[in-house]
């Protein structure tokens, strides 16, 4: 394996996936983020090639060479999973391909300065409450002079009403407040990066409108679900189970935690 740097892709440190987790099953929120008690979640095959592409991209934007390629990335971070070796084979190729794909279509298209790879900012949605967010790329495209917030969003269904879909999204909104505290910028260009990992691989771009009633109730959102977090402490069975369809079996599959529920 290469002895140069790797880019985490990962969550921030107190990121709006808490959030999300806490308001769709406090009990989901309590084992993955309370609990001292490990989980073995099960390998998801459309999850596991989202990461290896955001990693892929990650490398293939950093200027320098202390980086791992984006190729290498890939592989430094497959060889860690567990799984069927042939399925994480599969889904190491399948990413590496797109990723070099990808490369091809835009490299000589794009014009940026890189502002930002991966990068963990915190912001405030009160002046006692803030979270933390890392968003894919940030950068300043050279032909329009716009700052640009550009998400990778990885698909195997694509439709144009994926835009729509991420219009009240508080991961979106985190980074208008992101462009407003750091940068300065009021309204800032959203950029849905999106692969479509098909058989025959595609690549669409997609500027995301978000709603305005939406940015500006976000702050009280956050604060509503702080004051019911705040409500309990580090047992894990004071925290409520939501029991729904959506809440025990999501898009990635069955809840990880849905055998310790059920037994109970």
């Amino acid at each position: 394996m290469s002895d140069k740097e790797f880019i985490d892709t990962g969550r921030s440190r107190f990121g709006f996936s808490r959030f999300q987790c806490f308001s769709m099953c406090p009990r989901k929120y309590a084992y993955d983020y309370i609990s001292k008690e490990k989980t073995i979640r099960p390998f998801a095959k459309s999850l596991q090639k989202g990461s290896m592409v955001h990693i892929g991209l990650a490398h293939h934007y950093i200027d320098g060479d202390k980086y791992m390629s984006p190729i290498e990335a890939i592989e430094h971070y497959s060889h860690n999973l567990i799984g069927e070796a042939d399925v994480i084979e599969e889904c190491t190729e399948k990413s590496k391909e797109s990723v070099l794909k990808y490369i091809e279509k835009y490299e000589d298209e794009d014009e940026f300065e890189i502002l930002g790879i991966e990068k963990e900012y915190e912001y405030n949605v009160s002046p006692t409450r803030s979270l933390t967010q890392r968003v894919d790329l940030i950068y300043k495209d050279l032909k329009t002079n716009e700052i640009v917030f550009c998400d990778h969003k990885t698909t195997s269904r694509y439709s144009k009403s994926i835009v729509d879909n991420y219009r009240m999204s508080g991961q979106f909104i985190g980074y208008v407040l992101i462009a407003r505290q750091h940068f300065g910028i009021g309204n800032p260009k959203i950029l849905l990066n999106v692969i479509v990992l098909t058989k025959e691989i595609r690549f669409y771009r997609h500027p995301l409108q978000l709603s305005d009633n939406a940015i500006a109730n976000y702050p009280k959102m956050i604060c509503h679900i702080y004051d019911q977090m705040d409500t309990y402490g580090d047992n894990v069975e004071d925290y409520p189970m939501i029991m729904t369809e959506f809440s025990c079996n999501g898009k990635y599959g069955r809840c990880p935690h849905y055998e310790r529920c059920t037994k109970q």
